[in-house]
C-alpha cells in the first residue's frame, strides 16, 4: 500500500498543499469493510502506475435535488463515491485511459457485491470538473470554498469550488 500511497499524494500535489494520505493506514481506514481500490500496475516494472478507490456513500440531503433521483428508484441500492483517483505524473502513464480503466474494473466488482446503483465523485472543478462530465457524469451541485480549504486554491490562488457528480452504473428498474 505505501506505493499507492505514494501515487496518490503525488498526483493530488498537483493541485494541493496537503496530502491526501496523511498516514499508513488511512487508504485501508478510508476503503473500511465494503470498500475496494483498483491499481494498475506497469507490466515491465511492476511500479503502480494508476490507481481509484471506492467506498459505500451515504447521500446527503443535497445529493437527493439531482433531477434523476426519483426518476429510476435510486433511492434503495448502493452509492459508492469514488475517491483517491490518481495516475502517476509521467507522460508514459497520461492519457491513456488507466483511470476509465481502474474505474471500470471497480464498478464491475462491485455491481457483482451489492446492488450499486450509482458512482459519486466529489472533484476541484477546474483542476478537473471537465475530465468527469467526458467520462458520462452529471453534476448534482457545486459549492464554493474558500482558498485552502482542504489543502486547494482556486486559480490565482482564490476561491475554488467543489463539485458533486454522479454516473448511473444500472438503473433498479431495468
Amino acid at each position: 500500500m505505501a506505493e499507492t500511497t505514494t501515487v496518490i499524494n503525488t498526483a493530488y500535489h498537483e493541485c494541493q498543499t496537503d496530502l491526501r494520505i496523511k498516514h499508513p493506514t488511512q487508504l485501508a481506514d478510508d476503503l473500511g469493510p465494503d470498500g475496494a481500490c483498483a491499481i494498475i500496475t506497469d507490466t515491465d516494472t511492476g511500479r503502480v502506475v494508476a490507481t481509484v478507490s471506492a467506498n459505500p456513500y451515504t447521500l446527503y440531503a443535497k445529493d437527493r435535488e439531482w433531477t434523476g433521483f426519483n426518476d429510476g428508484g435510486y433511492q434503495s441500492g448502493s452509492h459508492f463515491m469514488l475517491f483517491a483517483v490518481a495516475v502517476v505524473a509521467d507522460p508514459r502513464y497520461r492519457k491513456m485511459g488507466l483511470v476509465g480503466r481502474c474505474i471500470t474494473e471497480l464498478e464491475k466488482w462491485l455491481s457483482q457485491r451489492k446492488e450499486v446503483v450509482a458512482v459519486w465523485v466529489k472533484c476541484v472543478e477546474h483542476v478537473n470538473g471537465v475530465y468527469w462530465r467526458k467520462r458520462g457524469f452529471v453534476e448534482v451541485y457545486r459549492e464554493e470554498r474558500p482558498p485552502g480549504s482542504y489543502g486547494s486554491w482556486g486559480p490565482g490562488g482564490g476561491v475554488w469550488e467543489l463539485g458533486t457528480l454522479v454516473r448511473v452504473v444500472r438503473r433498479l428498474d431495468e
